[in-house]
């Protein structure tokens, strides 16, 4: 359970990197981005129903037990944190922020929230997918898909919507 704060350590420093660089791009730019980011979400989770089940969900090796540190530097070296902060992340944070301050940092403070507890489970319910039926895997595969492609398609028209208005 101590690897679910793991992104805390790991990718608030990539967060505020990505918030302080986008936010000397002009707001239609941040729009664009976010755009594009909603594009790589909606991708990524046709991507996720396509992949067989045995290649989504593997159990975990014997012994495969990684150490705090050593699992901050894979997540520092995992290109999904800098590809989510540049074009999900820092544009929503800035978004809010030009509503009020309160507003960027409680998206800050709920995604972490919301992050560190999605760990957490996802922990827990992936040790025990592999008592899941084959079919039991592919819905939830399904389901985790749909949520993604859900947020993807939001951060899509929410880019859309700050364009237009901008």
């Amino acid at each position: 359970m101590p690897l679910a704060f793991v992104p805390l350590l790991s990718d608030l420093p990539i967060a505020l990197a990505a918030i302080f660089l986008l936010s000397t791009f002009p707001m239609v730019l941040i729009d664009l981005v976010q755009i594009l980011g909603g594009i790589y979400l909606v991708y990524l989770s046709f991507l996720t129903v396509k992949l067989p089940v045995d290649k989504s969900i593997q159990k975990p090796e014997k012994n495969s037990s990684i150490g705090f540190c050593k699992t901050i530097g894979i997540n520092l070296g995992n290109p999904n944190v800098y590809i989510f902060w540049t074009t999900i992340g820092a544009p929503n944070v800035l978004k809010g922020w030009e509503i009020s301050p309160i507003t960027g940092i409680s998206f800050i403070v709920g995604m972490y929230s919301a992050l560190v507890f999605m760990v957490a489970l996802s922990i827990i319910v992936f040790g025990l997918t592999g008592r899941l039926p084959e079919q039991g895997k592919k819905w939830l595969i399904r389901i985790l898909a749909l949520i993604v492609c859900i947020f993807g398609v939001t951060q899509i028209a929410n880019g859309i919507h700050g364009f237009v208005k901008g």
